[in-house]
């Protein structure tokens, strides 16, 4: 069994080539759903796939990410938690495209978080169908906006988010602790004590101006203010996490490795698993539901 899988975000546009849960190719570009235009969805996938449907056909296609919200191909509302595979793919949006392939997209999930406000994902679902069917799963996916969720038996339970990456990337490149920066390097010890300071009970938005201040009297370079002020972020993230059993860090290698060391810090322990093949094992789970 061929089919597509595609990961169709606000910036960026993934699709696989699968036989059955094994890749066969992939295409990653930059034509995430905001360069879309008089929505031509259809058109642009048809560009970025149109050699593998010339070699196999009219393939089925199940599509993730912000390309099932308000600004995507189509609004796919969200669906609350508890839920499985099952569940999701009952409620997959269902579309025929103009060259005659069938295509699915994943609706989004909402939840009261832990803290009781309203919240919600979309994309995420996916990567976390993908975990071991495994009973009490807790797992991290790093991000613009983080998701801490938990997972028994493939049913996804509940989950928090958190506006981590999309704080780092305006205080960086829209506020004044950025502004005159030169490029920046990681660096782990401007990390490290970023975390450390997160540990304290320090009024949050006085701490992340400490990244200016100290940046100012030089106790930090300037090129490593971005390190310090994701150490803060991230542990800022992590320091009421209490879980005693291992946490999966669903994402790339470089940032899973941040998120270990930080959670170090916490007591917490974190193994890094791939973010794609997470949301493979997910859409493959998906698309099973719908017998192809």
């Amino acid at each position: 069994m061929y089919w597509i899988a595609v990961d169709w975000g606000t910036t960026n546009f993934r699709a696989f080539l699968m036989k059955k849960d094994e890749i066969i190719d992939e295409v990653i570009g930059t034509e995430g759903i905001l360069s879309v235009t008089e929505n031509q969805f259809d058109v642009v996938l048809y560009r970025n796939i149109e050699h593998w449907l010339t070699s196999k056909g009219k393939l089925p296609i199940l599509l993730a990410g912000m390309v099932g919200s308000q600004k995507g191909w189509y609004e796919v509302p969200y669906q609350e938690v508890p839920i499985t595979a099952k569940g999701l793919a009952e409620s997959l949006k269902e579309l025929t495209t103009y060259w005659g392939s069938k295509a699915w997209i994943v609706p989004g999930i909402q939840n009261l978080s832990q803290y009781a406000l309203p919240d919600v994902m979309r994309g995420e679902e996916t990567q976390l169908l993908g975990l071991a069917d495994s009973a009490d799963t807790y797992a991290i996916l790093p991000g613009t906006h983080s998701k801490h969720s938990v997972i028994s038996h493939g049913e996804i339970k509940t989950f928090t988010s958190f506006m981590t990456g999309e704080l780092y990337s305006l205080l960086i490149n829209s506020s004044m602790i950025g502004k005159g920066l030169p490029k920046q390097i990681d660096n782990e010890k401007y990390f490290l004590t970023g975390i450390e300071k997160s540990k304290e009970n320090i009024p949050f938005t006085h701490l992340i101006f400490s990244a200016r201040t100290k940046q100012l009297n030089k106790e930090i370079p300037a090129e490593f203010v971005g390190s310090y002020l994701s150490g803060i972020l991230i542990g800022i993230e992590l320091k009421n996490v209490e879980y005693e059993n291992k946490i999966w860090v669903i994402t790339n290698e470089s940032l899973g490795e941040k998120y270990i060391v930080a959670g170090k810090y916490f007591g917490l322990n974190m193994e890094y698993v791939s973010g794609n093949g997470c949301f493979l094992k997910g859409a493959f789970k998906l698309i099973n539901q719908l017998g192809n």
